[in-house]
Order: C-alpha cells, then structure tokens, then sequence
C-alpha cells in the first residue's frame, strides 16, 4: 500500500490558479458555442436582450429595438451579466 504525503500549500495554491484558469477558458468555449447554462433560468426579455448583445449591439440600439428605455435595458444587461457571471459583453462572446 502506498501512502501519498500531504501536498505543500504552495504546490496546492499553483495547481489552483491553475484549474481556476484552465475553467475560464473553458467557460468561455462553452458560453460561445452556446453549451453553457445562466445560473438562474432567462426572462423572454433577458433572452431577446442576450440575442442582441451578442449581435454587439449598444444599450441604446437595445432600448430602441425591444421598445424599453435606455436605463431599462441596462439593468437587464446587468442582470444577464450576473447570471452568466461575467463582468462585461467580451465575457459573453
């Protein structure tokens, strides 16, 4: 029987930073070939929004093709943000 010693906190830090960058990259191949999922289930109008986002389309052309204001449709930008857990549109490309 062969007994594994404890690994140093070090090696264990590096073999994180690792997994944690491997995922990212991963995650982003998933969301851009439509294969990863929102933490919580899309409205119809995140939705419609999320189609238009990933047109690179602004808030503003946003707000004027689904008939909301401006300051709506951010909020909803904000909102899919989150729920994909990105922090701007390249994460979502």
């Amino acid at each position: 029987m062969v007994v594994k010693r404890k690994q140093r906190p070090i090696v264990l830090r590096e073999r994180m930073r690792d997994t944690i960058a491997r995922l990212a990259c991963d995650r982003h191949f998933l969301l851009s070939h439509g294969l990863l999922m929102a933490s919580s289930p899309l409205t119809p109008t995140e939705y419609k929004l999320l189609q238009l986002l990933l047109t690179d389309a602004s808030d503003k052309r946003i707000a004027e093709r689904i008939d909301l204001a401006e300051s709506i449709t951010h909020q909803h930008v904000m909102t899919i943000f989150r729920k994909f857990g990105v922090r701007r549109r390249a994460g979502l490309i």
